[in-house]
């Protein structure tokens, strides 16, 4: 019994028989597109093809398709990392941004502390801009430690200014619209219509 076998009207032209990824003209070969690896191959090698053209090979050898494989699945690898990374990073601004910030400008005769604080139960505490470990739940008792430890001039003022903690509102610290408010309130909408 002999194997079944086509008549070619064409003799096969040998550039149509060689691996599409590493020109190797013999060892196991499979066709791209009856294989189901077009798709991948077209898209992993950037390589743009939008029809089938006659005598260009689509055989790809079995190291290749191999590397193919692997490709596909380091694209897959990588895809779901960026992911991961992400969803953590969008976690960790949203933890960063749910805290209340606090931003110290010492200035010639003036302390500036500028609050964005998001959590508006939460219980403010006021540092000492000398680098102590003191901190004040009112102004005036930051003053007065001013005043008494670190001998500030009696002209000396220490001013609060609070922010909003939404990003894309004017009165965010980084909008850069300088529009604040001079005092805290436990309703952010008093102030803002978030």
């Amino acid at each position: 019994m002999s194997a079944p076998f086509t008549i070619l009207e064409q003799p096969i032209d040998p550039s149509a028989v060689i691996c599409r990824g590493c020109l190797a003209e013999s060892g196991e070969m499979k066709n791209i597109y009856e294989w189901g690896l077009a798709e991948d191959y077209f898209r992993i090698t950037a390589v743009v093809e939008t029809l089938r053209k006659p005598g260009l090979s689509e055989m790809l050898c079995s190291n290749c398709e191999q590397t193919l494989i692997s490709f596909k699945q380091f694209r897959k690898q990588c895809q779901d990392s960026d992911h991961h990374l992400k969803s953590c990073l969008k976690k960790k601004n949203k933890r960063k941004n749910g805290k209340n910030e606090l931003i110290c400008e010492l200035r010639d005769k003036k302390l500036v502390i500028k609050v964005q604080a998001p959590e508006t139960e939460e219980k403010i505490l006021l540092p000492c801009p000398f680098h102590c470990e003191d901190t004040f739940a009112k102004k005036n008792d930051l003053y007065g430690h001013l005043k008494k430890v670190h001998n500030v001039s009696e002209d000396f003022a220490v001013e609060l200014q609070y922010y909003c903690a939404v990003a894309n509102c004017v009165y965010n610290v980084n909008s850069g619209s300088q529009k604040c408010f001079s005092e805290r309130s436990n309703r952010r909408s008093s102030f803002c219509a978030h």
